[in-house]
């Protein structure tokens, strides 16, 4: 039995390829690993999920730079239709996150 390759339905949203495509470009532009960690949030089946975005940098062992910048949000939301729209979103304020550690210039000091 062979699986077939075909394309996916277009979309009027962001789909799971923008969220890959996003993680890949803000590690890059930042040196950096993008990382999305999904935990149960609540209790019982109906909780959500607590959702960690990071990115994890190179730094050497002294350095005032932070070796970790995190965010952190629950799913579902009222903002967004679908979980890969909300991720999307994620890393967009993960790259902001990231921002604000550039205008940091004493670090750099």
């Amino acid at each position: 039995m062979t699986a077939k390759s075909v394309w996916a339905v277009s979309t009027s949203g962001p789909d799971w390829t923008d969220v890959e495509m996003a993680m890949r470009a803000v590690g890059t532009c930042h040196t950096g690993v993008v990382t999305v960690m999904f935990s149960p949030l609540g209790i019982g089946s109906t909780g959500g999920f607590s959702i960690d975005t990071y990115m994890s940098l190179d730094v050497l062992p002294g350095s005032s730079i932070p070796a970790r910048v995190g965010i952190q949000s629950q799913w579902p939301c009222i903002e967004c239709k679908d979980l890969a729209a909300h991720l999307l979103g994620q890393i967009y304020r993960l790259d902001y996150e990231m921002s604000k550690v550039y205008e940091q210039k004493e670090l750099w000091k």
